[in-house]
């Protein structure tokens, strides 16, 4: 007799004698659906691989914010969890998400986005967060940290992900996702990247 096999008999023989009291009908109603049994001892001694509660799958293709767009860049990939912890901070695939400020940002400065989307793509300290994160947010604020609402002065913030960036061919015009929260509740859009980024926008990013 194989190891396996005696293991097999001394198992079942242990649970003959820790069943608990079942009358007849629950005994019969197990005999008479063994695939059900078997069911039902499968999960039980093999349970399956928990699967986070909140993950994105950063490289599926994003949603197209409005009609006659096109995805003129997006980066990312693979399959994160995504959990606000009790420190008010975001954090993807365990990173802390960080709020990134230009230079060129801070205090009354403004620096325009094709200048900003330079400076982003030219920094290796930063991994840009996408649209498929902004609208996982969107469509679970909870998850929304209560300090990317407003800034210290109660100016409301602007979160932009720049790992995804869209394009209308007609006119040739950029725009990124943006995030922000106004009267109770999340809002989304994109600004056009002729615009200017003042100290209220900040770019969502990883180190």
């Amino acid at each position: 007799m194989s190891k396996l096999h005696k293991q097999t008999t001394k198992l079942i023989a242990r649970i003959a004698e820790n069943l608990p009291e079942m009358d007849s009908d629950i005994i019969q109603r197990w005999i008479d659906n063994p695939k059900r049994l078997q069911k039902f001892l499968r999960k039980l001694c093999m349970p399956e691989k928990e699967i986070p509660l909140n993950t994105i799958d950063l490289g599926a293709p994003p949603r197209l914010p409005f009609d006659g767009v096109e995805v003129a860049q997006h980066v990312g990939k693979g399959i994160v969890e995504i959990e606000l912890r009790s420190d008010d901070n975001l954090y993807i695939g365990g990173k802390k998400v960080l709020l990134y400020l230009s230079e060129l940002q801070i205090g009354n400065k403004k620096i325009e986005g094709h200048k900003l989307r330079q400076e982003l793509e030219e920094s290796k300290r930063e991994v840009l967060l996408n649209a498929n994160v902004s609208d996982y947010l969107y469509h679970h604020p909870e998850l929304f940290p209560e300090h990317w609402k407003k800034d210290k002065i109660g100016e409301t913030l602007y979160i932009f992900f720049w790992g995804s960036i869209f394009v209308s061919p007609m006119h040739d015009f950029l725009y990124v996702p943006v995030l922000f929260w106004r009267d109770g509740g999340l809002c989304r859009d994109t600004r056009f990247l002729e615009d200017g980024w003042h100290r209220q926008d900040p770019s969502a990013s990883v180190a």
